[in-house]
């Protein structure tokens, strides 16, 4: 490693693992979350919505100079609930940030060679960031 270096970040999202594995990960949640707000759960009211939920949740924290992910991800939930006519509580917003927690850590496979290549960067002294 070039002297100064001394810690590499990380996005989880397309470097570590592929993102086309999540919205097959995702979508047992969504239609659960459909049903507990009472709203229809088929793929083609969900969907559009979700993605709407997102691409707001997005633009709302964009320009903050910081922000907790978990934050960015209830604000998203709350908002899917809102666009498929519903209101999120409390209770609702921890179980599916809960939920789809558990989907991404059980269900996400790492790239071939990840291991590997945290591993030799740590091993070369490297402090690493996700």
């Amino acid at each position: 490693m070039k002297p100064g270096i001394r810690a590499a970040f990380f996005d989880l999202g397309g470097t570590l693992f592929d993102n086309i594995q999540i919205p097959k990960l995702h979508l047992p949640v969504l239609r659960e979350a459909a049903l507990r707000l009472g709203v229809d759960e088929s793929m083609s009211f969900i969907g559009p919505r979700y993605i709407k939920a997102t691409r707001q949740a997005n633009e709302t924290f964009k320009d903050r100079e910081f922000y907790m992910h978990s934050d960015l991800f209830y604000e998203t939930y709350r908002i899917f609930a809102q666009k498929a006519g519903a209101e999120a509580n409390d209770e609702f917003l921890d179980w599916i940030y809960h939920a789809q927690r558990e989907r991404m850590i059980t269900g996400l496979e790492l790239r071939v060679g990840c291991k590997e290549t945290l591993t030799e960067l740590r091993a070369r002294g490297l402090n690493l960031s996700i």
